[in-house]
């Protein structure tokens, strides 16, 4: 099964990667994505097991990935493991610091790995994010970036958020909420969406073709494991298929962005916010 090039990949770099041998890759790489699977429900019994499970993964994945980086096979064992620091950043102790705080020492990161995973795969430079931003099919992006507020308030419903931020509450001043409207835009928003679609979806595209919609969903959903609900996990994958298809339609991830930023921020301040509100 040969690769389809992204839109922003170059000639010289797609003639260099070698099609593997049909099976191979993909067993490996299918064996990685159990593996992160099986560590996020791991977590379920204790958090630490998930925090070191991904640990470990990511050395085996990168250590994976170097020594097959020669032929260009595999290049989702880089991908999985920006996945898994992603993850294992995750568990940065939320109730010591400020959620804004938070999400920037677990999303900056984040998203200088997965800029320079694809600045590697792809050639100098962040042409493969300005790609993915392109405003293709306008039309089409704005009504996947319009999804993200009925999609933000299941979401809401779903998931009951421990913990919210409200622009109704007189102890949070503004300028604090307008932070972390920010900050889950740019980090939840288009930080997440350039990880799972365009480095992860983009990459498992390499070994599994058109079945590559199917490992993003998993890996997508299986990141929200810890959430504890099994109907936000569901729906979560279901989110992910939806933007990785409108991904695959378009060549952009800018419809899916906005609509991403709008759920995380329906969820975590707008319709906490409007349930502070009498008679709303």
């Amino acid at each position: 099964m040969s690769a389809t090039p992204p839109p922003w990949a170059s000639p010289t770099a797609y003639r260099a990667r070698k099609t593997p041998p049909l099976g191979t890759p993909a067993t490996v790489e299918l064996c990685y994505v159990a593996a992160f699977i099986a560590v996020e429900l791991l977590g379920l019994i204790d958090p630490l097991i998930t925090a070191f499970g991904h640990a470990i993964l990511i050395a085996t994945l990168v250590n994976h990935y170097i020594l097959t980086e020669r032929d260009h096979r595999q290049p989702l064992l880089l991908a999985l493991a920006v996945v898994c620091l992603y993850r294992l950043l995750a568990f940065t102790p939320l109730p010591a610091i400020d959620f804004t705080n938070h999400l920037v020492l677990v999303g900056a990161p984040t998203l200088l790995a997965t800029v320079l995973a694809l600045r590697l795969l792809h050639g100098p430079g962040v042409r493969a994010v300005g790609e993915a931003l392109r405003p293709r099919m306008l039309h089409w992006q704005l009504l996947v970036a319009a999804s993200g507020i009925p999609l933000s308030f299941a979401a809401y419903r779903l998931l009951k958020p421990g913990f919210v931020v409200t622009f109704s509450d007189p102890a949070q001043h503004p300028a604090a909420v307008v932070g972390v409207v920010i900050a889950l835009a740019v980090f939840s928003g288009l930080g997440e969406e350039l990880l799972f679609r365009v480095l992860l979806h983009g990459e498992a595209r390499t070994s599994f073709g058109p079945y590559a919609l199917y490992v993003s969903s998993a890996v997508f959903g299986a990141a929200y494991v810890g959430t504890r609900s099994i109907p936000f996990v569901l729906f979560v994958v279901a989110v992910g298929a939806f933007f990785g298809w409108c991904y695959e339609r378009t060549g952009s991830i800018l419809g899916s962005a906005v609509a991403h930023s709008l759920i995380s921020i329906g969820v975590f301040v707008l319709w906490p916010s409007l349930g502070h509100i009498p008679h709303l």
